[in-house]
């Protein structure tokens, strides 16, 4: 559901800067939403793939130790 709104937010800004740009940037901004676009594809199907026969234990457990070195982080003052 995500995608038409993400491909015209895209759209949008860079007609917006297109005219600012210089054509190697031009090149390279399309290059890179090229690569962006085939590694997103590739890692949501990767997961969508694993979670057919996987479970989400991994993620929670790692949402889990994530979350508590956030907390111990900014309660000593460390970030």
């Amino acid at each position: 559901m995500a995608i038409p709104a993400v491909l015209a937010a895209g759209g949008y800004q860079f007609a917006k800067s297109f005219g600012d740009l210089p054509s190697d940037l031009v090149m390279a901004t399309s290059l890179a939403t090229v690569v962006s676009f085939v590694s997103g594809y590739v890692v949501i199907a990767w997961l969508l793939k694993y979670l057919e026969r996987g479970s989400y234990m991994p993620f929670v457990a790692w949402r889990i130790f994530v979350g508590l070195a956030l907390i111990f982080l900014l309660t000593t003052g460390a970030v």
